[in-house]
Parts: C-alpha cells; structure tokens; sequence
C-alpha cells in the first residue's frame, strides 16, 4: 500500500474515531516492526479516553515493542481441555462418544498443537 492510498484511510480512521470511545482487538499479531506500531499508535491517539487495544500475540518481541501498559500471559490448555474443545467444535456438545474413531484422529491433533489453540478459522 503506497501513500496515496493510505492518507485517505488514516484521515477516514481520525474521522471516524475523533472523540469516539474505541476497542480494537488485533488478534496473533506477529509484526516487530517498531515504526509501524508507532505510526498505528499516532492513528488511534484521537480516540476518547477510556478508549482500549487488546493484542494478542505469541511472540515475546511483539510484546517488548508494544511495551503495553498490561501483559497477561496466558497458558494453554490442558489435554483433555483441548480435546474437549475441538471435538465439541467439529461435532456439536455431547456428540463425540459417537465418534470414538474420529477422537482419536482428534486426539493426535491435540498433541501436536501442544495446548496451543487448534479452533483458528472455525466459524
């Protein structure tokens, strides 16, 4: 994206969010880049106070860049929890003892996602 077409969305977005109280949520952010979350941040400054953002991110730069007023790291799921997760995602609550061949299939996802979340792009 050049400058041409950014000027009108960064004049659209100060438009849009000029005394406006916001909550943006930029979700398994993995730009380092310090110049660019410095030109966002300079963006979102003429919003009202009260006004958050909410990153989440596995990376530990993104994190020390950002220098964020709060950081929560979160662990990840226990086994059983994810198992849980996927398979009430794929099959609906209370239907995997149907497919017991199927869990174990989920099962082996599990344990390769390591507790990480294995539910990105389900709708």
């Amino acid at each position: 994206m050049d400058n041409k077409t950014l000027e009108p969305l960064q004049q659209h977005l100060q438009q849009t969010s000029s005394a406006r109280r916001y909550l943006l949520i930029l979700d398994d952010v993995w730009n380092e880049d310090l110049q660019k979350w410095r030109d966002l941040r300079d963006l979102l400054l003429y919003g009202a106070p009260g006004s958050k953002i909410v990153v989440t991110t596995r990376s530990q730069l993104v994190v020390t860049t950002l220098d964020p007023t709060y950081v929560h790291n979160l662990k990840g799921l226990s086994a059983d929890g994810s198992i849980s997760l996927l398979m009430e995602l794929a099959f609906g609550k209370g239907q995997m003892k149907q497919c017991p061949t199927l869990k174990n299939i989920g099962e082996q996802i599990v344990s390769k996602c390591k507790g990480r979340r294995v539910t990105g792009g389900v709708k």
